[in-house]
């Protein structure tokens, strides 16, 4: 059972690819330009390399198969089947390998230079290999004159060509989210230009005003391209190139008319493959750049939002330090006041410490004051320990008369020494 899940996707793939690229052979065969029965696009070339750059290299059976039953239902030999279906897958897979390797695996159409490189590698480039393998086994079974192999190849690759341009950036832009709003005003928008566009193309492809227009001018339809691409997004410019292709491949295959009747099949298929090849690469490149420039502008303006969030938080976090600032130095203030008044009392107490209160113990005899540890000190011994007091001796007047009567005069009450 385990197997059986890794395997049925696998499977899925498989059989959307071979049904998509067989369906997308049919329909390039309706746009065959007689007598030759040349094709000017193969759609199927696009959907081969979008399936492989999109779901991998392991599709790639399901573009043989599907190409191989094509090729053998017009009326290939098998082998000659089998080499056809070979050519086209190695198409798919080395168109996509110069893709993911010269460009990236990212989308090959969200940059201006990476959309011509698309143009050129996966369109000029790869399809060469599926024309060389597809139209060599034709060759070598005689069912082409080596005379014509030259304009086989070419009409050949021209085909490729046109499919992988007009029909690979349709699958890989459409298989991507689309972030625009469909507002009534866009909508009323887009009628317009495809409604301008419709017209152009019937008056330049289909012979409205042929007496009126000597000369159509196939190229008045690039305004609108330009215009779809700057005003909505690359599904939508895509999708206008393929239908401005198509238009002209259908009037050109169905009665020549247009622009670009030749004298020959391979003079239309040149002026025909001309405009399909300038119109998708004016295309792609200028989407390209339009979304190259939205996404600098988005990235522009999320970087402005991330600077303008990132200030306001630091505002926020400022604003919290300056207030944990100010009730730090208000701390610090409180706590040099408190400092200051206990600096003051200690001050005041250390001034007053020597000063003697209260109660001194006194002997009414001699006169000795009794210490703190029950001993019994002179009055000048004590008073000398606990103050600041210093002490000089001498005798007053009445001890003096009482103890040197002689030294005292009676007339004027003072001692004579």
């Amino acid at each position: 059972m385990p197997a059986m899940r890794e395997i049925r996707p696998v499977v899925v793939k498989l059989a959307v690819v071979t049904v998509a690229y067989y369906l997308a052979s049919r329909v390039g065969l309706f746009f065959a330009i007689p007598p030759a029965d040349v094709t000017p696009v193969w759609p199927a070339s696009g959907i081969g390399l979008a399936a492989v750059l999109r779901l991998g290299w392991s599709v790639w059976p399901g573009i043989w198969l599907a190409s191989a039953t094509v090729a053998l239902q017009s009326g290939n030999p098998v082998w000659v089947s089998a080499g056809i279906g070979v050519g086209n897958a190695l198409e798919a897979m080395l168109s996509a390998y110069l893709v993911r390797r010269l460009i990236g695996d990212g989308s090959p159409l969200e940059r201006g230079w990476d959309a011509v490189k698309f143009w050129a590698i996966a369109g000029w480039l790869g399809c060469a290999i599926s024309a060389a393998a597809g139209t060599a086994p034709l060759l070598l079974a005689g069912l082409i004159p080596a005379s014509a192999y030259d304009d086989q190849w070419w009409a050949w690759w021209l085909g490729d060509v046109g499919g992988v341009v007009l029909v690979a950036p349709i699958v890989l832009t459409w298989d991507r989210p689309s972030t625009m709003r469909w507002t009534p005003g866009r909508i009323l928008e887009a009628g317009c230009i495809a409604l301008g566009a419709f017209v152009v193309s019937q008056v330049v492809f289909g012979g409205w005003v042929r007496d009126v227009l000597a000369h159509p001018l196939p190229y008045l339809i690039l305004p609108f391209l330009v215009w779809t691409a700057f005003r909505f997004s690359q599904r939508e410019a895509v999708l206008l190139m393929a239908f401005v292709a198509g238009v002209a491949i259908w009037r050109t295959a169905h009665g020549m008319a247009g622009p670009f009747r030749g004298e020959s099949v391979a003079d239309s298929l040149m002026l025909l493959q001309s405009f399909i090849n300038v119109v998708s690469v004016t295309g792609l490149a200028t989407t390209a750049l339009v979304l190259e420039h939205r996404a600098s502008a988005e990235a522009l303006r999320q970087s402005r939002d991330d600077l303008e969030q990132r200030v306001r938080e630091r505002t926020v976090e400022l604003e919290r330090a300056n207030a944990a600032l100010r009730a730090d130095v208000d701390e610090r203030s409180r706590m040099v006041q408190e400092q200051d008044r206990l600096l003051h009392e200690l001050q005041a107490a250390m001034t007053n410490v020597k000063t003697l209160t209260g109660l001194l113990p006194m002997c009414v005899s001699c006169k000795r004051i009794r210490n703190d540890q029950g001993y019994w000190d002179q009055v000048e011994t004590y008073i000398g320990k606990h103050s600041d007091a210093r002490f000089s001796h001498g005798t007053c007047p009445e001890c003096t008369r009482r103890l040197y009567p002689e030294l005292f005069k009676e007339d004027d009450g003072t001692a004579h020494t």
